[in-house]
């Protein structure tokens, strides 16, 4: 899996540089906020249909519900465990499991990010961006 790790190693990267930056940005745009943490997600998106690749040109299982180590590999991928246990997992299982683990952690951190998403969008409905919270904290100065 040498050459996938080599190739998905980019978008993995800005996938963190992207939401750290969406995380600075907040404190002065909102609207910045959303589309890094958008282009986090979309690189998500691609580092997926690089593993579903590898796994589809190689004739290899992409797990699914009907796969009875599908459920396993999704409730291990929850657990605390995996944060103790990855390092030894790279030298355990063999290219078709460890490619379906990062596709269920993708999925997962997908779902997180569609989550985080949905409440950026709310915070911004509710308080607006910072250029709108500017500009009534003047109008109040000069309303007083």
């Amino acid at each position: 899996m040498t050459v996938l790790s080599t190739k998905c190693y980019k978008p993995l990267a800005l996938v963190n540089k992207n939401i750290a930056e969406g995380n600075r940005a907040a404190a002065t745009s909102t609207e910045t906020e959303i589309k890094l943490t958008n282009v986090a997600k979309a690189s998500l998106e691609e580092l997926l249909i690089d593993y579903q690749d590898y796994l589809r040109t190689r004739n290899k299982l992409l797990w699914d519900g009907s796969n009875p180590r599908y459920e396993k590999m999704r409730a291990y991928a929850a657990s605390e465990l995996i944060f103790d246990q990855y390092h030894s997992l790279l030298h355990k299982y063999n290219d078709e499991a460890l490619a379906n683990l990062c596709i269920t952690l993708i999925h997962q951190t997908s779902f997180l990010l569609y989550r985080l998403l949905e409440k950026q969008e709310k915070n911004f409905l509710k308080e607006g961006g910072i250029k709108e919270r500017m500009y009534q904290a003047r109008l109040n100065v000069k309303n007083k």
